[in-house]
């Protein structure tokens, strides 16, 4: 199923860039009321969910399946309801506007990430699963660098990568003992070589590239603890579904 709109697109990039701020947090086993974990999206539809977007996807190089219904229901009610349909999921909120849940019955893995964008909007009920073998796999920081398209700082080191395989939207994140300035003049000077153009005015931490169908943002921030930078990039091209 295929994004209608600037509104589904929207969800889609969002719950793959949420995806990407759980991690491996700690899980609930689960015992579901409808079986197998690969029954969830038959239970969730019948729970009262719209699907809304569906795609395969890579978190560091392992598969996973991406996929976010609305409700009408309140976050509260919703996680109400959730707990009941896959028995003893925990989620973690403290209010707010966003909520999210790990769990694992030892052959399927579910991150379900709930997002209120609004008090006028539809509640979002963001859903990645995995094999158990996939997540296990996907725990791990990839070996190296997976954007293809976009030159690697020197001397970084990777810590997370996902791809929405439906829309080629990639991002990956990375550190290095670096200052922001540093990578940002990298990226400058590297991507122009390339032929990239930078057409916004930007900063030491954002900055924004255009080259023919594809663009390109870099994010650059200092770690406090460690002294290092965090670098983020995220690549897409026009176009490809």
């Amino acid at each position: 199923m295929r994004p209608s709109g600037t509104r589904s697109y929207a969800s889609a990039a969002c719950a793959l860039l949420l995806s990407c701020t759980i991690g491996s947090h700690s899980y609930a086993r689960v015992s579901w009321h409808w079986g197998a974990g690969s029954q969830s999206t038959k239970a969730l539809t019948a729970s009262g969910g719209k699907s809304v977007y569906r795609s395969a996807i890579s978190l560091n190089g392992a598969n996973a399946d991406l996929a976010v219904f609305s409700f009408s229901d309140p976050t509260t009610q919703l996680i109400a309801r959730l707990k009941r349909l896959f028995k003893d999921a925990d989620f973690k909120f403290r209010g707010g506007r966003m909520a999210f849940c790990l769990t694992n019955d030892g052959s399927t893995v579910l991150r379900m990430i709930i997002l209120k964008v609004s008090d006028s909007s539809q509640t979002l009920l963001i859903k990645v699963e995995q094999t158990a073998r996939d997540y296990e796999a996907s725990k791990a920081p990839p070996d190296k660098h997976l954007i293809r398209e976009v030159p690697e700082f020197p001397g970084s080191k990777p810590s997370f990568y996902a791809k929405n395989k439906d829309t080629e939207f990639q991002i990956a994140a990375s550190t290095a003992p670096a200052a922001p300035a540093d990578i940002a003049a990298f990226y400058a000077n590297t991507l122009s070589a390339q032929g990239w153009e930078n057409p916004l005015q930007d900063s030491a931490s954002l900055q924004f590239f255009v080259k023919g169908s594809a663009v390109c943002m870099v994010m650059a921030s200092r770690q406090e603890r460690t002294g290092s930078s965090s670098i983020t990039l995220l690549h897409k091209t026009h176009g490809v579904k």
